[in-house]
């Protein structure tokens, strides 16, 4: 059975997303994109379990972590990673329809990510919409997308609650 779990030990997370990222990632970078990624991704995933604004859920199938979404302030998505014989299966947008009901608990009215270029199309199945043209930092590009989560009835009504 799986289930979306939050998620506190950063080791699976790292090596699933070393993992996707090798085999879907990498290619879109350049030469000096590919060695500042490689050199950060450590680092980054242990800063999204280390700080406490940035939450990150997994789906677990028979206990192994296939997939997960580290999401900050319940608004802006830096990293999701499905394993790679797991995608195309609904996982990734389990998660995505997860962390945008977090948002609409929580009144945050969209949803932000820098897309991966390989996860473009993933993302617009889901909702986003780009927000600019490609950026490339460092020799790693990424596509700035939005997703709009709650109505503008829905935040006044939230903020009526408060």
């Amino acid at each position: 059975m799986d289930m979306i779990v939050e998620l506190d030990n950063p080791t699976a997370a790292l090596n699933l997303a070393r993992q996707v990222s090798k085999e879907f990632v990498y290619h879109t970078f350049s030469e000096e994109g590919k060695k500042v990624f490689s050199q950060n991704l450590a680092k980054d995933v242990e800063a999204a379990f280390s700080n406490p604004e940035v939450d990150v859920y997994g789906v677990q199938l028979n206990a192994t972590l296939i997939g997960y979404v580290a999401v900050g302030k319940k608004s802006h998505i830096s990293q999701l990673y499905v394993a790679k014989s797991k995608q195309n299966q609904g996982f990734g947008r389990m998660l995505i329809n997860f962390i945008e009901q977090q948002a609409k608990e929580s009144g945050v009215s969209r949803l932000t990510v820098k897309a991966s270029l390989n996860a473009v199309s993933f993302y617009k199945k889901c909702g986003f919409e780009d927000t600019s043209e490609v950026q490339e930092v460092s020799g790693i590009k990424f596509q700035p997308m939005q997703k709009i989560v709650a109505l503008l009835d829905q935040i006044t009504n939230y903020e009526l609650r408060i």
